[in-house]
């Protein structure tokens, strides 16, 4: 006699723990698409949120060394190029 049991195992943790991050990509990329009133991928996405990320710490960090606040702007200097490269792949 076959004894045989069917589970239905419930989404694990960690699938449950990234789609949360996933879902709000998609929702931002759907918010730059209708800003940009183009289509834009998650990648291009991520481009974005470097680039305003960037920005944030090369303009408001106001008691930081000078070196510090060169290198936040190198940073976002390159951020805004991969970015720009990145935004003319759109259709």
């Amino acid at each position: 006699m076959n004894n045989e049991m069917t589970l239905n195992a419930p989404k694990s943790r960690l699938s449950q723990l990234l789609s949360l991050p996933l879902s709000l990509l998609k929702w931002l990329s759907t918010y730059y698409s209708q800003v940009l009133e183009r289509p834009v991928s998650i990648r291009q996405t991520l481009h974005l949120l470097h680039v305003q990320t960037a920005a944030f710490l090369a303009i408001f960090p106001l008691g930081c060394s000078a070196l510090f606040r060169f290198l936040c702007i190198l940073w976002l200097i390159s951020a805004l190029l991969k970015c720009r490269s990145a935004l003319q792949n759109i259709c």
